[in-house]
């Protein structure tokens, strides 16, 4: 039988996630996914999805010093959470990307209204590519974080699916003071880009 869990296989792993939550049973859906009981349980206990705390950390640091050097994250890592880390681990953490394969996996979380699970994924990537935006529309805003909130009225209003008024400019505002407030630097430049796009529409800038 095979083991999800070690070939990786986020879409096998996901199917068999839903078919817990329907309460099929294990034997079962071993039976129907040949997949080892063992890897069953381990992804009703730990769900389908394993989050990269690693690369958690890495977001944060950047959220608030954007410009910090390799080097420089390495260091900050070592003295708040006292890990070491070498510059290729680092390296390679942030040229993780949202690739195909995990686009497919969100949208069929949006598809099946696990916001929850659609959310923790997005959350791993700091920097979200323009034409993956659209996955964002139908998540609750009290899901996102600041930086992909940002992100999804940029798309909201760039695809002419939200006008262009003063209240999204007042909205812009105060996600901006919140992220000065918090120090969350990168997320504050896109609400101040998004903010300087509203006012050249109205006409204000």
């Amino acid at each position: 039988m095979k083991n999800c869990a070690n070939r990786k296989d986020i879409l096998l792993k996901y199917k068999i996630y839903k078919a817990l939550k329907n309460k099929i049973p294990i034997l079962k859906i071993s039976k129907i996914y040949k997949v080892s009981t063992k890897t069953i349980i381990e992804i009703k206990k730990n769900g389908f999805y394993k989050i990269d705390n690693i690369k958690l950390i890495i977001n944060e640091i950047l959220e608030k010093e954007p410009k910090l050097t390799l080097s420089q994250i390495k260091l900050s890592i070592k003295q708040q959470y006292n890990i070491n880390l070498s510059l290729s681990t680092i390296y390679y953490k942030l040229s993780k990307t949202l690739d195909k394969r995990l686009v497919k996996i969100v949208e069929l979380l949006i598809e099946d209204e696990e916001y929850d699970e659609a959310v923790k994924i997005l959350s791993q990537f700091l920097y979200l590519s323009v034409e993956n935006f659209y996955l964002l529309e139908k998540i609750n805003d009290n899901l996102l974080n600041h930086s992909l909130l940002a992100d999804k009225y940029y798309y909201l209003l760039y695809s002419g699916k939200l006008e262009v008024n003063e209240k999204i400019l007042e909205m812009c505002n105060e996600h901006m003071e919140i992220c000065k407030e918090r120090e969350l630097n990168y997320s504050y430049y896109k609400w101040l880009n998004l903010k300087l796009r509203i006012l050249q529409a109205l006409g204000k800038y």
